[in-house]
């Protein structure tokens, strides 16, 4: 019997070498540009967080009594950023998801540094990859669907 066991679980093994996994395609972040809202498959405010012990622990949802923190399989960060280019700078505009029993809130992140409603994003230098036009091919993990892509290029 215990030789029965253990080959069934070979058997399994096996098999799950030629099974195809999938992880969870994962909400973009919003960009305003050209008098236009697209969507980003950059994630520029982890740049600032480069040491992750300083990196607040987000949630895209509340906490629930008994349940603790609610994770969202599409939101490995755990918040949504919105973004607006102005002048060809970056700002940051907002930030929906909890960090603790608080709303995540620009301001209260960058107090010293927020004016106007924004932030400006100094620590990201990079090429936002925005989502645009039809989906050639669709990958159900992270950011890897291909899609007829405009990039949009950010020095500052």
């Amino acid at each position: 019997m215990n030789m029965k066991i253990k080959y069934i679980f070979l058997i399994l093994l096996c098999i799950s070498f030629y099974v195809n996994v999938y992880g969870t395609a994962q909400m973009e972040d919003e960009l305003k540009w050209k008098g236009r809202t697209h969507y980003i498959s950059t994630n520029p405010l982890e740049d600032y967080w480069a040491d992750t012990a300083s990196r607040p622990k987000f949630v895209l949802q509340k906490s629930f009594p008994f349940f603790g923190d609610v994770y969202w399989t599409n939101n490995w960060r755990g918040y949504k950023a919105n973004y607006v280019i102005e002048d060809s700078l970056l700002y940051l505009t907002r930030i929906k998801g909890w960090i603790g029993n608080h709303r995540a809130k620009v301001s209260r992140l960058f107090p010293d540094d927020f004016k106007e409603g924004k932030v400006f994003c100094k620590w990201y230098t990079g090429v936002l990859r925005i989502r645009k036009g039809k989906v050639l091919k669709y990958i159900h993990m992270g950011y890897m669907a291909s899609t007829s892509s405009e990039l949009c290029s950010v020095h500052q």
